[in-house]
């Protein structure tokens, strides 16, 4: 199940967006990926999106919800482990300066590239 008890959100996407990956805003308002450990995300791309402007995609937003997230960690990702956010947007463990925090693990992920489930409740920066 890629969520459950989400709050979500519909937005237009500014460019190519990648299911189960961090998402931020752009100056019009539009949903894009994260391109930086320092980005601000507002939440999890539900769908993908091929292009800018398309139809809309939905996010779940960073609010309490339980989400799957992409790992983009070649270690292993453990039940309460602080998740933070990679400049791709995918999850990691890793306590990088200035990093932001997505959340929570409730599942393990042992692999760059699996899913893991996460309590989506960003704390802020993991400095």
């Amino acid at each position: 199940m890629p969520f459950q008890a989400a709050r979500i959100i519909s937005l237009v996407p500014g460019g190519v967006i990648v299911q189960r990956r961090a998402v931020k805003l752009d100056a019009q308002g539009r949903a894009v990926a994260v391109a930086a450990i320092t980005d601000n995300p507002v939440g999890i791309a539900l769908e993908s999106a091929a292009a800018a402007n398309g139809p809309a995609i939905t996010i779940a937003l960073l609010d309490g919800a339980k989400v799957e997230i992409e790992s983009g960690l070649a270690g292993t990702i453990t039940p309460g482990d602080l998740v933070n956010i990679l400049a791709d947007g995918r999850a990691t463990n890793a306590a990088v300066a200035t990093s932001r925090n997505l959340g929570i693990a409730l599942t393990s992920a042992t692999a760059a590239g699996q899913y893991l489930t996460i309590v989506a409740a960003p704390i802020g920066r993991v400095n």
